[in-house]
């Protein structure tokens, strides 16, 4: 019993250190690896955000060495578009598909925005049911509005997820996303209001408004 006790603890003790090699955490995970992690866990935004066309991201480079990626990351974007859906992963992080126009369909090509646990943290605003329903975005079970989806602009960091380009198609959805380009995290939020004619802020706390 004493040896079958060992081994589950060594098994599981082995599973742990597996899954956190592939988080890039650990002395064991590789220098791509921990990269991706600290890009992943920025919690300051960029100091500027130039705009970026959700088309240009077709044409970023992929499948690359490290040092052929990393200076890119270090720009921060705006990008317009239409969040299709926005879905919760099992590692705590919003994943908003975007779309060049709101009347894209399921089919659609998508960039991939991700908000992460650091960003929503004391942050009501930003919770999944908030979001979903300012951005008018499918969520869950949920299809998106009939009127579709309204147009959003998000600012925040430029990362490339290596694991994208790296693993089977399925497994990222590949052919319909674009590639393991992302805004990863988001740090801003707006939406278009038609009676003001411009964006407005997307406030972490509802009882704000940033405008």
């Amino acid at each position: 019993m004493r040896r079958l006790a060992l081994r589950l603890v060594v098994a599981a003790l082995a599973l742990w250190a597996g899954a956190e090699t592939l988080e890039g955490r650990g002395v064991l995970a590789p220098p791509v690896l921990r990269h991706l992690r600290a890009m992943k866990d920025r919690d300051t935004p960029p100091p500027t955000c130039e705009d970026l066309a959700l088309e240009a991201f077709p044409g970023l480079p992929v499948r690359r060495a490290l040092a052929g990626y990393a200076p890119l990351e270090r720009r921060g974007v705006r990008v317009e578009a239409y969040v299709r859906r926005i879905e919760s992963s099992r590692d705590g992080d919003f994943h908003l598909k975007l779309v060049a126009s709101p009347s894209a369909g399921a089919g659609a090509h998508y960039v991939t925005a991700e908000i992460t646990p650091r960003w929503r943290r004391g942050s009501p605003g930003w919770s999944l049911a908030r979001l979903a329903g300012a951005l008018r975005a499918g969520h869950g079970d949920a299809a998106p509005p009939a009127k579709g989806p309204r147009r959003a602009r998000l600012s925040g960091w430029l990362l490339y997820d290596v694991w994208c380009d790296a693993l089977p198609a399925w497994v990222f959805d590949r052919g319909r996303r674009v590639n393991g380009w992302e805004i990863h995290p988001v740090t801003r939020l707006e939406v278009w209001d038609d009676s003001l004619a411009r964006f407005v802020g997307l406030p972490r706390q509802p009882s704000t408004v940033t405008r």
